[in-house]
């Protein structure tokens, strides 16, 4: 990512969020730490299913560094962010991701 800041959220668009709960979400280029915490966050607070794409062994390597255990969920391996960005925008066209 650009920035290490950490990104804040309006609370009115948690709230927003909220009335749609566990909405299945591609997190593409998991692999990557800003993403990964990203998701996290969003489990947490019931806002997603995520589907993990990416490198798989670099997905559940920083799933690992966060204590996150994401065994339960589905991760799509792919070689590199490019071909990431390509299977989430294939699970996109096909409607099972939004």
């Amino acid at each position: 990512m650009l920035s290490e800041l950490k990104a804040i959220v309006p609370e009115n668009l948690i709230s927003l969020a909220k009335k749609t709960p566990n909405i299945s979400s591609g997190i593409v280029c998991a692999n990557h730490s800003a993403s990964i915490e990203s998701a996290k966050e969003a489990c947490e607070m019931n806002l997603i299913e995520p589907i993990f794409i990416g490198q798989k062994n670099k997905v559940q390597e920083e799933a690992k560094k966060i204590s996150w255990d994401i065994s339960s969920y589905q991760l799509i391996d792919t070689k590199n962010d490019q071909e990431a960005a390509i299977a989430g925008a294939t699970l996109a066209k096909d409607n099972k991701i939004k």
